[in-house]
């Protein structure tokens, strides 16, 4: 991926999928998430792009089949449980406030 952002002239540092990946690891691995206090796990990219994550999603535990998810994600604005309708990741319309209780903790991951 470096080789491909440098050839287009974009700098790596912006583009760190990486950190998300080890986010949602660490988030949904959370005891804060197995007791059942998510609702959901809110993604915002570089480009305004804003998927929802559900708390029961399970995140694959190598990179490369992970930045393959997140590129049909892209592609084709959700992924559905295999064998059910329920949409696991999805994209959806921003601001991400209008999906948030009132009154709820935000948290924010800057680079």
């Amino acid at each position: 991926m470096p080789n491909f952002l440098r050839r287009n002239n974009k700098n790596p540092a912006d583009y760190r999928p990486d950190i998300v990946y080890q986010a949602l690891l660490s988030i949904l691995d959370s005891p804060l998430n197995k007791a059942g206090c998510l609702r959901a796990v809110y993604v915002k990219t570089d480009k305004g792009v804003l998927f929802e994550v559900k708390p029961y999603v399970r995140i694959p535990r190598t990179y490369k089949r992970f930045a393959g998810i997140m590129l049909q994600l892209l592609q084709k604005l959700s992924i559905a449980a295999v064998g059910k309708r329920e949409k696991l990741l999805r994209v959806i319309k921003n601001p991400v406030t209008q999906y948030l209780p009132l009154n709820s903790r935000k948290n924010r991951l800057l680079p």
